[in-house]
């Protein structure tokens, strides 16, 4: 099975269950990600990016610590949209389970979060589904839940097809509760793997 297609199968199955998908597919994503380093030369650094980012989130969800810094090490492009989004679900993970010490500090999670909402929503108008969730994340990490819902609503509102307008909307409803909790977490998870 292709790289590509191997990746694609994976992800909608943490797109269609959740949290308890994407901890059941931690060996699917090493494995991917193993292919990914061993093929990096092959790769465009978004893709290499991306099945490091879903492996990584995958093993903080299994075991919610800092993610080994050899592992960031290897992301190629730190300024890119992956790398961004992916400091911020990280930031959120270690938040929900409560890791005493996070592996990046949030001043720096929101500072590279606003950067990246700059870049793909400028003026606060995202042009796609990545640049909500960009503006997602920027708000959550800033505890601003009901700005969040917000955007997840606008973003509901926006989507073209039925699987980002359902996956928006579980997000929408779940930030109705004003604070980070597992219905939060788990459509946020949802999300990331929906885009990456």
């Amino acid at each position: 099975m292709s790289l590509f297609r191997g990746v694609c199968l994976v992800r909608l199955g943490v797109v269609r269950g959740g949290l308890d998908a994407a901890k059941e597919s931690r060996k699917e994503f090493m494995n991917i990600w193993n292919r990914a380093r061993e093929n990096r030369i092959k790769l465009n650094v978004d893709t290499h990016d991306c099945a490091l980012a879903n492996y990584v989130l995958s093993c903080l969800l299994v075991e919610p610590h800092r993610p080994p810094s050899s592992l960031m090490d290897e992301f190629i492009n730190k300024y890119s949209v992956v790398y961004r989004t992916f400091i911020g679900m990280t930031y959120i993970v270690e938040k929900f389970y409560d890791v005493k010490q996070h592996s990046i500090n949030r001043n720096k999670v929101i500072k590279e979060l606003r950067r990246l909402a700059d870049d793909i929503a400028p003026e606060g108008i995202p042009k796609d589904g990545r640049g909500f969730l960009a503006l997602i994340l920027l708000y959550i990490v800033g505890g601003q839940f009901m700005d969040a819902r917000g955007y997840a609503e606008n973003a509901k509102k926006a989507a073209v097809s039925p699987l980002p307008h359902r996956l928006y909307g579980e997000l929408e409803k779940a930030l109705n509760a004003g604070k980070l909790n597992e219905e939060v977490l788990n459509a946020l998870i949802k999300l990331f793997y929906y885009h990456y």
